[in-house]
């Protein structure tokens, strides 16, 4: 049995990455769409990358007078991959959560091309976003962000209502495809 613990309601990330969870859950389970994991493959051969120059170091039997420039290909190494790194999660990943598969969400849907979803909160905020981002088959953006108050979604104990993610992510949904048919899409969702 799954023990379900509250969260800290104050800290944002927390909030997010539970709300997102469940959110993947209800994708998972109602749609069946299935996930790309391409830029998470990226970011661990990034990462292992990035694991070798300090491994590598302290495999240099010299002192430190004499592996000198060892020491700073490692540096440099590490510092270069590690901006590579950053710049995959800042704007290729972009807080996106879930990232389709084409060809699986293809035959679902035939004119969406991508599908990505994102989420974020800012600082200081109550509020939740979230982003549906889709490459339709002429190549065009749609990109769609939604807002609600994360007290709708948590109690005040700090425990999630899953039930209430779950009807909010369809109704967005449902919104989401309404736009696409307003913008002379033949199908965006079913």
């Amino acid at each position: 049995k799954k023990v379900i613990l509250p969260i800290n309601k104050y800290d944002r990330f927390s909030l997010v990455e539970t709300i997102n969870k469940s959110i993947g859950e209800v994708i998972e389970k109602r749609f069946n769409w299935k996930e790309d994991y391409s830029i998470m493959d990226l970011k661990i051969i990034i990462g292992i990358v990035m694991c070798l120059f300090p491994a590598f170091s302290f495999r240099v039997r010299f002192d430190y007078p004499a592996n000198y420039p060892t020491l700073v290909i490692c540096t440099v190494g590490f510092i270069f991959f590690s901006t590579i790194f950053f710049l995959v999660e800042k704007y290729i990943e972009n807080n996106g959560f879930f990232v389709s598969k084409s060809p699986v969400l293809r035959e679902t849907f035939p004119n969406i091309g991508k599908l990505t979803i994102r989420s974020y909160m800012n600082d200081f905020d109550e509020n939740f976003y979230l982003t549906f981002d889709a490459i339709n088959g002429k190549g065009e953006k749609i990109i769609t962000t939604f807002t609600e108050s994360v007290g709708k979604f948590f109690d005040v104990d700090g425990f999630l209502h899953k039930e209430q993610v779950e009807d909010k992510f369809l109704e967005w949904k449902t919104d989401f495809a309404s736009l696409c048919s307003k913008k002379d899409q033949v199908v965006c969702f079913s």
